[in-house]
């Protein structure tokens, strides 16, 4: 059996910040999912919201969805304008991203219900 080593989900921000972009998907990841304050991963990923990079662009934009899906929260106010400027990225699988993550907060998973708010 292979087990797979999550990196701790407050290294995010330090991966984004020193460009070690192969470890920010998994840490995305890890925050999105195991992170017990969805604030915290909320706003480690809004930080890096405008960053040049379409790799941290694309993890802002499904790490959002990740956040919604698995804690069934989500702070609308902040995350609606990030998630419509990544939607209308030139980059097609950041746009995805951002869809994708839209689509969940609005249709909700099979676990949490759906979030009452126009995108």
């Amino acid at each position: 059996m292979v087990r797979i080593h999550w990196p701790r989900p407050y290294i995010l921000p330090v991966f984004i910040e020193l460009r070690r972009l192969p470890q920010v998907v998994p840490a995305r990841m890890s925050a999105a999912y195991w992170e017990e304050d969805w604030k915290w991963a909320q706003e480690q990923l809004l930080r890096f919201s405008c960053h040049e990079d379409p790799q941290v662009q694309w993890t802002v934009a499904s790490g959002l969805g990740l956040i919604a899906a698995f804690h069934g929260q989500i702070d609308l106010d902040l995350v609606e304008p990030i998630l419509l400027k990544l939607k209308a990225s030139a980059i097609p699988s950041v746009a995805e991203a951002a869809s994708n993550s839209i689509d969940e907060i609005l249709c909700g998973s099979s676990y949490f219900p759906a979030q009452n708010r126009r995108f």
